[in-house]
């Protein structure tokens, strides 16, 4: 029964896969996205569009980090360790949770700030607004709590 519970760590590598593959998608997304803005930028007249298009690929480059951040984590907390950069390093559950909570409030801003730059209703963008700093709040919470009493 030992041998099968060590054994079955070895089951993570499913959700790995699935997870950088998912990330290969996120990056190859981002490439072909990068091109097609920066050909628009090209013929563009200077509206704030190319702004708002430079802020959506940059969004889709976050949360490839984040599947890569997440499949890398989840192998090194899992099987074993890998020759990354140090900040992508992954020690503990609570590291892992909170580099991807980081990552997520990114992308929140930047949604946010697509939203804006649409300004047609100023109460919807305010609702999301908040909506956003409370999940962003939250979040942030949850990972301080974490960290001062020794969750991982």
């Amino acid at each position: 029964m030992r041998r099968l519970l060590e054994s079955a760590r070895y089951l993570i590598l499913v959700p790995v896969l699935v997870v950088l593959a998912a990330a290969v998608a996120g990056f190859g997304a981002f490439a072909w996205s990068a091109i097609l803005v920066f050909q628009a930028l090209l013929v563009s007249q200077g509206d704030t569009t190319g702004a708002v298009a430079l802020l959506a690929l940059l969004d889709r480059f976050l949360v490839a980090i984040a599947l890569l951040m997440a499949a890398i984590g989840l192998y090194e907390l899992f099987i074993g360790e890998l020759s990354v950069p140090g900040f992508l390093k992954v020690t503990n559950l609570h590291q892992l949770k909170g580099r991807l909570a980081g990552v997520v409030i990114l992308v929140m801003a930047i949604k946010f700030v697509e939203k804006l730059s649409e300004w047609k209703n100023p109460l919807d963008t305010l609702w999301f607004a908040l909506g956003i700093a409370v999940v962003s709040a939250v979040l942030i919470a949850f990972t301080a709590f974490d960290s001062e009493h020794g969750h991982a």
